[in-house]
């Protein structure tokens, strides 16, 4: 994406007319990413906000800037909140400031990238981000992730298939990659792929052809990859994909590393997030509006906020948090109480890695030596996400896995 203090204003015929009318759900969501796509590139706010007076003055925005926009309040990720604003982004930067600056300049060179980080840091986010400031800006973003499929159905997924290729192949699809050509394609946990779509993604990115499954005719497409992994399971890669999927790296930052202030502004930012948004107060429907996230904001600076929020140490990272951040904003739930009350155990690098480490069976909880008493009522909601959601394990087996009785489980589960 070009820089925004580079961008040269709108062209319009005479001078700009002053709106009378009150500007419109897609406007809205147009103006809270412009101001967060000027957070990310460290643009300094007086030219941010000359530039949204003008265009908001005249008219709506293009219909481009109105379909980005669009896909920034539907990724509902959290991204890379919690960075300062452009002077003080270059005299005192935080570890996000850092990962901002090279996103933006990573997303801007084109290159293939690598992200590797732990689970809810805003791996997804981080690639949009990379895709959005880049050439192909206009192109479409497409996001996969590998672990969902097995065998040739991750490979039918990302290369199409032809009638025939498999049972249920009753007509040909085409795959991400022919769908996304002039874009981008994120892979999310890339290692979970198997050795032979690691092959046929290797022969893809050496020249750009590929062929769909159960068919000969050879296809060519011009996709940028972005892809993602877990630092524990660099290892299930080829040597030689990893090269060509990592032109260059990008490392992510877990909540644990931040300082208080930074946490804190994570925290708002992901509020920001929920601008515009309808709820109900006081049984009627009400609006977020700046002014009520502005009170949020003041919430969570307080001191005992402030405590909470970097007291713990976030096995879910920002994704742990932006659901907190929900809770806080729309049900007004004693979170800080919550936070305060949690034991969070994990203090070596190999407690982290024994926790980061994909869950795929009861059988991976009992290698491991995972216990319940050992683990945050967060790390376990996500354990059960990953062996299918609440309704899909097997309480019973899950909580002789854990070493601890059904009922204990259960009451965990529900917090």
């Amino acid at each position: 994406m070009k820089s925004i203090s580079t961008r040269p204003a709108p062209e319009r015929h005479g001078s700009p007319t002053r709106r009378t009318d009150t500007l419109s759900r897609n406007e809205r969501h147009w103006l809270q990413y412009r101001l967060m796509e000027a957070l990310i590139a460290g643009t300094e706010p007086q030219t941010i906000y000359a530039e949204l007076i003008t265009v908001l003055r005249s008219g709506p925005p293009s219909e481009e800037e109105q379909q980005r926009a669009l896909r920034f309040v539907e990724l509902g990720e959290p991204d890379m909140a919690g960075g300062n604003y452009a002077e003080e982004r270059k005299e005192r930067p935080n570890a996000i400031d850092l990962l901002r600056d090279r996103t933006v300049q990573i997303g801007r060179s084109g290159l293939n990238c690598l992200i590797i980080g732990e689970t809810g840091t805003g791996k997804e986010s981080l690639s949009w981000y990379m895709h959005d400031f880049s050439l192909r800006r206009n192109q479409p973003f497409l996001a996969l992730n590998c672990a969902f499929f097995e065998g040739e159905r991750l490979e039918a997924e990302l290369f199409g298939y032809e009638q025939g290729a498999f049972t249920d192949a009753k007509k040909k699809k085409i795959g991400l990659v022919e769908m996304a050509d002039g874009g981008t394609i994120f892979l999310d946990e890339l290692p979970e792929m198997t050795p032979r779509v690691q092959a046929k993604l290797l022969r893809f990115l050496q020249d750009g052809s590929y062929s769909r499954l159960g068919g000969n005719q050879a296809y060519r497409a011009d996709v940028r990859v972005i892809s993602a992994a877990q630092p524990a399971r660099l290892g299930n890669l080829r040597s030689d994909l990893h090269y060509r999927l990592a032109e260059v790296e990008l490392a992510t930052v877990p909540l644990r590393e931040l300082q208080p202030r930074d946490i804190v502004n994570v925290a708002c930012n992901l509020a920001y997030r929920l601008m515009w948004a309808k709820t109900f107060k006081a049984e009627k429907e009400t609006i977020l509006t700046p002014d009520l996230i502005r009170l949020v904001w003041q919430r969570l600076a307080t001191p005992e906020a402030t405590a909470a929020l970097s007291n713990y140490a976030w096995p879910g990272n920002m994704r742990e948090l932006s659901s907190l951040i929900k809770r806080f904003v729309l049900l007004d739930d004693d979170v800080f109480s919550e936070l305060a009350a949690k034991r969070t155990p994990v203090t070596t690098e190999k407690d982290w890695n024994n926790f980061l480490l994909p869950v795929t069976s009861l059988t991976d909880l009992t290698e491991r030596g995972l216990k319940l008493s050992n683990l945050p009522s967060a790390y376990l909601n996500h354990l059960a996400s990953q062996l299918g959601g609440k309704d899909a394990i097997q309480p019973t087996k899950l909580a002789q896995a854990l070493d601890c009785s059904y009922n204990t489980l259960m009451n965990h589960l529900k917090k």
